[in-house]
């Protein structure tokens, strides 16, 4: 059986599309990852400052402080579970882009109409996952930026 180079090429460049997607959520990983991260750091730190703090209870500005952490740690643990469901989110829509290269490559190869509407299916559903991850970003940066206004409203009380 002989291959044209261009059918090899036009398959190339069908399969190419899911690969497109896998680059576009490795570099929105990047970035959710780091934030990821930087939230469990302040968690870490704030949990650390108020064990500090305890001891000194009955101080005025250990009070405070210790109001303040209180009041900012279910925000962060809230902010933690949203970035992490958008990671996750984010790693599914690449196991599934992969999936639809494979799904694709076989719809080439088979052409039938049943692989061919699986292939544009998969995709769809990573388009989708790719979209809840953004969506589940965005919400955490949201809370995020209610979170840093009001620590700077009681650092301003002090």
């Amino acid at each position: 059986m002989q291959f044209p180079i261009e059918e090899a090429a036009r398959a190339i460049q069908t399969i190419l599309a899911p690969a497109v997607m896998i680059s576009a959520c490795g570099l929105l990983l990047l970035g959710m990852q780091n934030r990821y991260g930087r939230i469990n750091d302040r968690m870490r730190a704030l949990a650390r400052e108020r064990l500090d703090l305890l001891p000194k209870r009955g101080d005025p500005v250990a009070d405070v402080r210790l109001d303040a952490i209180e009041r900012q740690m279910p925000d962060l643990l809230l902010r933690v579970r949203i970035q992490r469901n958008a990671v996750y989110s984010l790693f599914a829509a690449v196991v599934v882009f992969v999936a639809d290269a494979f799904v694709i490559a076989a719809s080439l190869f088979l052409a039938t109409a049943m692989l061919n509407m699986a292939a544009l299916a998969v995709f769809l559903m990573g388009m989708v996952l790719v979209l809840a991850g953004t969506v589940l970003a965005a919400q955490e940066i949201a809370i995020s930026a209610r979170a840093v206004v009001l620590e700077v409203e009681e650092t301003m009380r002090l």
